[in-house]
């Protein structure tokens, strides 16, 4: 099901075709096949809360612990080591991942950090995945399960893996096991339930692994017939995720089989969310897709008419509220059950980490590095930190 009121279809294609061209620019630059992967880039990281206490990770590779009653102030930096080496982007694009005391952190450059939660320092030395030094990333999040830490990573421009360790950074095993065939290329932040991860491959493929053993727990992976960047959202034993084939699906989170909801006008990019009665799904044709969860149906989509900007950010529910961010710089909150707009804040810079809502709070990272509050309550900004400045 398409939205109502689009432009026409050349118009439409022309759009989307630009900005495949422009998100595929992004890949070819951030899986290595571009010589130089010094330059700056984008990177979006989300922000991890501890009571007072925040962690986000930086486009220029640092993970910064940041104090939310003093408006945002950064009060301790861990940089990415250089080892002495200009020839690969060191950003973190995934939100930090804090337990017991310890920040965990994948970089782009294919490290995993183990952070002290107070000062940052480096608790043990950094796990590398294996691969090419130009061509090897970690785009998703590193996801603490059961007393493991489960990434995937790009050991290549084409080729993924996914990595179980222990708390102490140890390798445990890998899907697919070190010397088998990899998977497609993994972008995607595992989702970890009762001990499987679900994530996707640029391969197009969605994958059920145990996380003890590392082996497959569906016949075969589940084709979604284009590449699979958003993590799946896991609701009562399915999966929904959308992906490179301009569908979203519902997965069978036993079996794998797919039933497809609906189709946008362009990829699927960031996760879904849910208040528990519906699904949003955020595509980047600049729309956003409600799917009632009993009935499967798509209730209403944001804009009912045209679009707004591409949205690469995953969006947060809260108090009958579902608030969605995008590259048209505009914070937006929503009726959950109507579709229609309760209020919008300019925030100033493209919005494409994930927003996370602390009580009443929302909380933005965009792309000009500032961190922004705003009280849902009161539709205020509480206020705004320049990450880079504010230390």
């Amino acid at each position: 099901m398409r939205g109502a009121g689009h432009p026409p279809e050349r118009v439409r294609r022309a759009r989307r075709d630009i900005l495949i061209a422009a998100l595929l620019a992004i890949l070819l630059v951030s899986t290595g096949c571009i010589a130089s992967r010094s330059s700056p880039s984008q990177a979006w990281s989300g922000v991890a809360i501890d009571g007072d206490i925040a962690y986000v990770g930086t486009q220029s590779g640092e993970v910064l612990r940041v104090n939310l009653e003093r408006n945002g102030l950064v009060e301790r930096v861990f940089s990415v080591p250089s080892g002495g080496r200009t020839d690969a982007f060191p950003g973190f694009y995934a939100t930090p991942a804090l337990v017991d005391g310890v920040v965990y952190a994948g970089g782009f450059r294919g490290f995993v950090f183990a952070l002290d939660a107070e000062t940052l320092t480096q608790r043990r030395e950094p796990f590398e995945i294996q691969g090419a030094a130009l061509s090897k990333s970690i785009v998703g999040g590193v996801v603490p399960a059961d007393g493991r830490l489960v990434f995937g990573a790009a050991e290549g421009a084409a080729d993924g893996r996914l990595y179980v360790l222990d708390m102490e950074l140890r390798e445990q095993c890998t899907y697919p096991r070190r010397g088998a065939a990899a998977t497609g290329a993994i972008w995607s932040t595992p989702t970890v339930v009762d001990g499987v991860a679900y994530f996707g491959d640029l391969a197009h493929n969605l994958h059920a692994v145990d996380i003890f053993t590392c082996e497959s727990i569906w016949p075969s992976p589940a084709n979604l017939a284009g590449g699979v960047v958003a993590p799946p959202l896991y609701h009562k034993g399915r999966l929904y995720v959308g992906a490179f084939s301009e569908a979203f699906y519902e997965v069978d989170a036993a079996t794998g089989a797919v039933r497809e909801l609906l189709l946008a006008d362009n990829w699927f990019w960031a996760k879904a969310a849910t208040d528990g009665e519906r699904i949003y799904a955020p595509s980047i044709d600049g729309r956003l897709y409600a799917i009632e969860i009993t009935s499967r149906r798509h209730v209403w989509t944001y804009p009912a008419e045209g679009e707004i900007g591409p949205i690469l950010s995953e969006p947060a529910t809260a108090n009958g509220l579902v608030v969605v961010g995008s590259d048209d710089e505009n914070l937006v909150a929503l009726d959950a059950a109507g579709g229609f707009r309760v209020w919008d804040q300019r925030v100033g810079d493209k919005i494409r980490a994930p927003l996370v809502v602390d009580g009443s709070t929302v909380y933005v990272h965009s792309l000009d590095r500032r961190l922004r509050a705003y009280d849902l309550d009161t539709r205020t900004l509480l206020w705004e930190r320049d990450l880079e400045e504010g230390r």
